[in-house]
């Protein structure tokens, strides 16, 4: 174990690439929820890749805000997002190995980087995760899992609960495949490569499901709640966190108001019983934000 893991993140951050350090350092000082969830997220990445594991966190992080402002620069230009299907996210994407190798850690650097992501993150652990007792839902899937951390991180708090993990990146979950096998989990998570609208659990329907910041990358999102609606037994619930206004590489459906997401689960036959909006410009009105909601199956 790693001690004082994320603070060594961010000396190490604050060497290498300064410019970016600045609001990290910001938030370090006043949330002190960087600490408690940056440990845990860095101790994930340390026992995955011991003598690697800064540098897979570092050039992650940089990769991916250097990229995602670049994306959001175009945004703001032209309206649009850069790319328009699922197939040009597959190909220029997903399945791009060195690109994913920045991706896949950067993004999961951004879970205590971020102070909207961390907001989001808390909420998860303080508003869902004690939805269940210490034996947790009995099985769950993380659809579109990437590094599959919000879920690890639940299960850390599940004693008995089995889970299906379920990406389309074939990268990404043999990274995952190593975290599972390093933390012992691989006797509770299965790993399934699938385009998410298209799976098919082996548990028929499950008790609860975790899909965070996925919606954006589905053409039409009413199938991928339909999707989440199907795979959940009758009262099961429902972790889903979305982007709106917020341009990443791999986003193509934009979502601009928070009532969007929600109108397409209800008519899913899914029920809105808690919710968590986070936004790193409060200034802005239309700003990027992060919407995390919980929903309960009818």
């Amino acid at each position: 174990m790693i001690k004082n893991g994320s603070i060594i993140f961010l000396k190490s951050l604050k060497t290498q690439i300064p410019y970016y350090a600045a609001s990290v350092e910001k938030l370090a000082r006043s949330n002190s929820s960087f600490k408690i969830i940056g440990d845990r997220i860095v101790n994930i990445v340390a026992k995955t890749h011991p003598d690697q594991w800064i540098e897979k966190l570092i050039d992650g992080y940089g990769y991916f805000v250097s990229d995602v402002i670049r994306s959001q620069t175009i945004y703001e230009k032209t309206g649009s997002y850069e790319r328009k299907t699922q197939k040009n996210i597959l190909d220029e994407v997903y399945l791009d190995k060195e690109l994913m190798g920045d991706y896949h850690w950067g993004m999961l650097a951004t879970l205590f980087c971020w102070s909207h992501h961390l907001i989001l993150v808390n909420s998860f652990l303080s508003r869902f995760v004690p939805y269940f007792d210490k034996k947790g839902p009995k099985n769950i899937i993380d659809l579109g899992c990437g590094s599959g951390v919000w879920s690890i991180l639940a299960m850390e708090e599940w004693e008995n609960t089995e889970a299906e993990f379920v990406d389309i990146s074939p990268f990404s979950l043999s990274e995952t495949k190593l975290t599972i096998d390093a933390l012992s989990l691989n006797d509770r998570i299965s790993l399934h490569e699938s385009e998410l609208t298209r799976f098919e659990s082996s548990n028929s329907r499950v008790d609860a499901i975790i899909s965070t910041f996925v919606a954006a990358h589905i053409e039409n999102p009413q199938t991928y709640f339909d999707k989440i609606s199907s795979l959940l037994k009758n009262n099961g619930l429902a972790y889903v966190s979305i982007a709106l206004n917020a341009a990443e590489i791999d986003h193509i459906f934009e979502f601009k108001k928070e009532s969007e997401p929600i109108i397409m689960a209800e008519k899913a036959g899914l029920t809105l019983v808690d919710a968590q909006l986070a936004c790193p410009d409060i200034k802005k009105i239309n700003s990027a934000r992060s919407f995390a909601m919980i929903f309960r199956k009818r």
